[in-house]
């Protein structure tokens, strides 16, 4: 009865226009973008909640960062802590990124967690 995931994932693709990198599942809970709002339908899809400003419930803090901006300017921050982020293996790519230690990291942008409704 119930789509499988990535049957799921392919019809929030196709159905409201999001490139795949757009859209992410994890356990039967998706990470749209913001826009979709703007396409919700209440019946067909729960609202779970937001992947920025964690409330206390973050699966992983990371100690004192050092953001690094596209200039080179370097600032102590605590961003990674207020949602997700990637650990990347090249900044070049990045107009600013984060340095936590030896590792490096991106913020993604936040992301609207829902699930189908069954």
């Amino acid at each position: 009865m119930g789509l499988i995931i990535s049957e799921l994932r392919e019809y929030v693709i196709n159905a409201y226009g999001y490139s795949p990198e757009e859209v992410t599942i994890i356990s039967g809970i998706m990470g749209v973008p913001i826009s979709f709002l703007d396409k919700y339908c209440p019946e067909q899809f729960e609202i779970i909640g937001i992947t920025k400003t964690w409330f206390g419930e973050a699966c992983k803090i990371y100690p004192e960062q050092k953001q690094i901006d596209i200039s080179g300017k370097e600032s102590k921050v605590s961003k990674l802590n207020d949602g997700p982020a990637i650990l990347i293996n090249d900044t070049s790519n990045y107009s600013t990124y984060y340095q936590v230690g030896n590792n490096y990291y991106i913020q993604t942008y936040a992301r609207i967690l829902i699930r189908k409704r069954q």
